[in-house]
């Protein structure tokens, strides 16, 4: 369970904690496209290269992986290939992944495959050394299944604004707030009975199955219409 500590943490304008904000990373892992990475080693300047064996090792990459969606269901048509090379400047000991483009590759591959490897290394380090040959390391594919259908609701029915309307107080506790020095006497909210608009002020808990949302004293908490709850300090 994941606990929110809002005052203490809060260093920017604004803090979003939608529901089950616990359970987001597990939530995106069951909901990520099927997908399958694949690599081969095959150091070469790309200058002076063997575009024979680049090929043979891009086919034989995107073959296994039609083989292992196959087996998991997925129709031919649906299947997703993106292929990259980890390539570097002649010397260097760090590689910096760029894309390489469908079909064969050949002499004609040279010109595409500089300028998206220089594009990607000047969002990196804002500049390309001239005249440096390129090598490249690692051959890449990527296959993947198509993004899965996801119904999700919101937490509970979405209805008019309750904007005034004071939350109900589940129960109160004594919490220790170091903004406040001490402990303190704190109201606990129920996270599924709070409605689009209404505001709590803290020093307050917050509660719900998968996290804990604190407001810290000095920090207050908006519900806003998709029912994230909304934070920043006063």
């Amino acid at each position: 369970m994941h606990a929110w500590h809002v005052g203490r943490i809060l260093k920017v304008p604004r803090v979003l904690i939608p529901f089950a904000a616990g359970a987001i990373s597990a939530h995106g892992l069951l909901t990520a496209p099927l997908a399958f990475d694949f690599v081969r080693t095959a150091p070469q300047r790309l200058d002076r290269a063997d575009w024979g064996q680049v090929n043979r090792h891009l086919s034989e990459m995107e073959a296994e992986g039609r083989q292992v969606l196959s087996r998991a269901g997925v129709a031919e048509r649906d299947m997703g290939f993106r292929r990259s090379a980890e390539m570097r400047y002649l010397g260097q000991g760090h590689e910096v992944e760029a894309a390489v483009p469908g079909g064969l590759l050949g002499p004609q591959s040279l010109a595409p495959l500089t300028a998206g490897f220089e594009e990607a290394y000047r969002l990196l380090y804002s500049r390309t050394p001239m005249g440096v040959a390129i090598e490249a390391l690692n051959w890449r594919v990527v296959v993947s299944g198509p993004a899965p259908r996801v119904s999700a609701t919101e937490g509970p029915a979405e209805g008019p604004s309750a904007a005034g309307i004071e939350p109900d107080v589940k129960k109160r506790r004594r919490a220790y707030f170091p903004e406040a020095g001490g402990h303190a006497d704190t109201p606990v909210y129920d996270r599924y009975a709070l409605r689009h608009g209404m505001c709590i002020d803290g020093p307050a808990i917050i509660e719900e199955r998968e996290s804990t949302t604190i407001i810290g004293p000095g920090a207050i908490v908006q519900v806003d219409e998709r029912l994230t709850l909304v934070a920043r300090l006063l």
